[in-house]
């Protein structure tokens, strides 16, 4: 149910505001054109421009807190706290007063005007949702292809790895030094030195594809969208069913956000130069071999040699570079 309260909630990306209104941003507020306020802000970044004319010039101002405002020629624009306060006497109590103080009937009629606008966009939203939602499946199935060409022990080290933010992967290298003492008896000093392999790109929460829950998310909206009554007149259960409804919204962008992003992390994880640091993961010889072949089976790369012995030119590079004795990877 629609409350004073819940009328003046905060909003909290940019994002949300262009989801829920028809913000007219070329627009230049006046106190004079200033009707009404409409809803509160307070966004997690400065996103917001204020629209407002002090001094013949449009502030700009880049801002947090603010609000969404009516005009007398019908357009909604966004002022910054300050503006508001300074310049129209405007905070969240009277925007939480000024809702107290209308009708039932005017109360219902902005509920309703912010339902039809939703409704008229429906076949677009609908078809938005669908189009995020394959890519929601795509991500899945791709996610789901590489950790099933990795071994499971490197996937179990990459996972520990990630949520750790442990992505430096470093090994150890053993440079013995060799005197005598004064009896001529020979004395040897054993060091281990760090050598650093590289650092982990493009790991995340894909790693864990049965946590991806994009496409559940999305399949949800959609059916609130697909049943959603279309009624001129709605029932009081129908206008808080849409107002549900209008209140998810703003998460189509959070989740087309969210698996593009993690779409671009698997695709810069399976990069040869990063891809090839998994062999460095484990020191079990067989693993590492078997983390060789999963290197060129993801880049499509041919390869003709022993992976044992791409394992050995490895460990053997190291050794070479320092001289060293030995190679360890790091505990």
């Amino acid at each position: 149910m629609s409350t004073a309260a819940s009328a003046t909630h905060k909003i909290k990306t940019l994002a949300e505001i262009n989801e829920l209104f028809e913000i007219e941003y070329e627009y230049v507020l006046t106190k004079e054109k200033y009707q009404r306020p409409i809803r509160s802000y307070e966004l997690i970044n400065s996103d917001a421009k204020c629209q407002y004319l002090k001094k013949s010039k449009v502030c700009g101002q880049a801002h947090q807190h603010g609000y969404v405002v009516d005009t007398s020629d019908g357009k909604l624009a966004l002022i910054g706290h300050c503006c508001a306060f300074n310049h129209l006497g405007l905070d969240d109590q009277q925007i939480q007063n000024a809702f107290r103080q209308l009708t039932t009937s005017e109360r219902d009629a902005i509920r309703k005007s912010r339902v039809q606008d939703v409704f008229s966009k429906k076949d677009e939203l609908v078809q938005r949702v669908k189009e995020i939602l394959k890519e929601a499946k795509s991500l899945q199935s791709e996610a789901q292809s590489v950790l099933s060409a990795i071994p499971e022990k490197i996937v179990v080290a990459l996972i520990d790895r990630w949520k750790r933010n442990n992505l430096k992967i470093n090994w150890e290298y053993l440079i013995v030094k060799r005197s005598k003492d004064e009896r001529g008896k020979t004395i040897t000093e054993n060091s281990w030195y760090p050598h650093e392999c590289g650092t982990l790109k493009g790991v995340g929460v894909w790693l864990e594809p049965e946590k991806l829950t994009f496409a559940q998310q999305l399949y949800s909206i959609l059916r609130k969208l697909e049943h959603i009554s279309t009624n001129k007149r709605l029932t009081t259960n129908e206008l808080e069913l849409a107002e549900a409804l209008i209140n998810d919204l703003p998460q189509i962008s959070l989740i087309e956000r969210s698996v593009k992003d993690q779409s671009r992390l698997i695709s810069t994880f399976c990069q040869h130069q990063n891809l090839i640091l998994i062999i460095q993961l484990t020191s079990n010889r067989e693993i590492r071999a078997q983390a060789v072949e999963t290197v060129y089976k993801l880049t499509g790369e041919p390869f003709d040699s022993s992976a044992s012995r791409f394992v050995d030119s490895i460990d053997q590079s190291i050794r070479d570079i320092y001289k060293a004795e030995g190679v360890r990877i790091a505990s």
